[in-house]
């Protein structure tokens, strides 16, 4: 029995339910479990999936990513547990598909591998990217990895258990590495997508996906033809499976992806087409843009400027499920500010709240001068704030740590 599997917070949630749509006209009679992140009740009452907890899951180690907000780390170190369960419920394959995924058609070359090979993992591209000066590069593609993005399938052979396993093992160092070193972003043991990569060349049997039509993206749209063929999206000639809209903002649906200038739908009606669809079909699956860009430069109606910053804390509170109302009401203002001022992952014994952690999270050289918050750098850097940041940053009175001795 095929199942299929993804991961989403609160914001992903509209996302999950067009996977699910896309899932249950192309492959009949199938459920998607959705892997939820997020309060219980944002998906109380949900049809469209089947939703697994974490703590369900019986393992440790996510709670701290949890905590410190790191959705991409936390969603990769789920992945293999979310695999290994549908494999112990009896799936055969289990299928994991990134919640920003968009099916078009049956997944027949993902089947047809899986007869000849225990894994099938599709690549972000098949080819290289050129040097051209352009987004995304060879430095991005190394640090969001080759593998694993978009599609994973195992099969139920004694080497999708092992793989999983291993592959956990390794995250579960990582997850540890990054908590304990959060201000070091170059530390070697805490890079989550190494793993799922160096698979192919510590299992034999692990395979790439080669379809041309199958993971499209800003990755490797630029090496592949997407056409209109007879009211048939069509890629290199071959019917397009599914598309992969990583990095995808509805309200500019004229890129594929906000961090690519790639892959433009000025070049590409074909691309245009497919990506005024999927933003209608998410909206009307319940996606709002939660961080109000248009609204960036507005006051707020306690004097505050609504800047690029607030805009981002603002999303992340909503990929957390809070319900803060119109931000732009007194009401709502407020219990951002509520929000705003809550203890950051660390740091919050010093007076450290999301606000504060938000701009040492900015700034390479806090995080050099100041890397351990909870211990004998947090009070350093609630000094920063009074000392320095509150003139270089503009950090609000209503937003200021507890103020260190001797300042």
């Amino acid at each position: 029995m095929t199942r299929f599997g993804t991961i989403a917070h609160p914001g992903r949630v509209p996302h999950a339910r067009v996977l699910a749509g896309g899932l249950a006209e192309h492959h009949p009679g199938a459920r998607l479990t959705v892997l939820f992140t997020g309060p219980r009740d944002v998906v109380e009452g949900e049809d469209v999936f089947d939703i697994l907890r974490p703590e369900e899951l019986g393992v440790s180690g996510w709670e701290g990513l949890l905590q410190a907000r790191r959705w991409p780390e936390l969603e990769e170190f789920l992945k293999p547990h979310l695999l290994s369960r549908l494999i112990g419920e009896g799936a055969d394959p289990a299928i994991y598909l990134d919640a920003t995924v968009d099916i078009h058609a049956p997944l027949e070359p993902v089947m047809r591998e899986l007869e000849r090979h225990g894994v099938v993992m599709a690549p972000r591209l098949l080819g290289e990217l050129p040097v051209d000066g352009r987004r995304p590069d060879r430095t991005d593609l190394r640090r969001a990895g080759r593998f694993g993005a978009s599609l994973i399938a195992l099969g139920r052979r004694p080497l999708s258990i092992e793989l999983v396993r291993w592959w956990a093992e390794h995250l579960e160092h990582a997850a540890d590495q990054l908590l304990a070193y959060p201000a070091d972003r170059d530390h070697p043991g805490r890079d989550f997508r190494r793993w799922i990569d160096l698979a192919p060349s510590v299992f034999p049997d692990v395979t790439a996906l080669r379809d041309p039509a199958s993971a499209v993206s800003s990755w490797n749209l630029p090496e592949r033809l997407l056409a209109r063929e007879d009211e048939t999206w069509t890629v290199d000639g071959r019917p397009l499976r599914f598309l992969h809209f990583e990095g995808f903002d509805p309200t500019r649906p004229f890129l594929l992806s906000s961090r690519s200038d790639r892959a433009q739908t000025s070049t590409r009606p074909a691309l245009g087409s497919l990506c005024d669809s999927y933003a209608e079909r998410l909206e009307r699956a319940g996606w709002r843009d939660y961080r109000r860009r248009p609204d960036v430069g507005r006051g707020l109606p306690n004097g505050l400027t609504f800047d690029d910053r607030l805009s981002r804390l603002l999303a992340e509170a909503a990929a957390e499920g809070q319900e803060l109302g119109d931000v732009f009401s007194k009401q709502g203002v407020e219990a951002f500010l509520d929000w705003l001022r809550g203890p950051a992952a660390v740091g919050s014994p010093f007076g450290i709240n999301r606000y504060l952690y938000r701009i040492y999270e900015e700034r390479d050289d806090l995080r050099r001068a100041y890397p351990d918050l909870d211990g004998a750098d947090g009070e350093g850097f609630a000094g920063w704030a009074w000392a320095f940041g509150v003139w270089e940053r503009g950090i609000p009175e209503s937003l200021m740590p507890l103020r260190p001795r001797g300042i």
